[in-house]
């Protein structure tokens, strides 16, 4: 497991010894965060955050535009590309692994 603050709040990154698996693939990483410094967040969960690690980030979001409705969304730490599922919960691509973004800010 690892910690870092990341736009003002704790996140802690855990790898699973095994990865659970699902219809799209084994999830290895799972990314708990503190309640936004707005406190907007309400209790649950509110996304799922994919990243594709067999296709290219632009080959996923053109491949779920084809039948969903997907929504850029910029913030000041990523960019990335949502689809609502059901009563405001999201699944959003992202273009790269959190633990990258890491490595490059923190572990310089």
């Amino acid at each position: 497991m690892y910690q870092s603050i990341i736009s003002k709040r704790r996140i802690s990154y855990v790898k699973l010894k095994q990865g659970i698996e699902t219809l799209l693939g084994k999830i290895y990483f799972l990314e708990l965060s503190d309640q936004k410094p707005d406190r907007s967040q309400k209790n649950g969960f509110d996304h799922i955050e994919v990243y594709g690690a067999t296709i290219s980030y632009d080959a996923l979001v053109a491949k779920l535009a084809e039948s969903e409705k997907v929504i850029k969304v910029e913030r000041p730490h990523h960019t990335t590309h949502d689809i609502e599922i059901k009563d405001g919960f999201l699944f959003r691509c992202t273009k790269e692994l959190l633990v990258e973004k890491i490595k490059r800010e923190e572990m310089v």
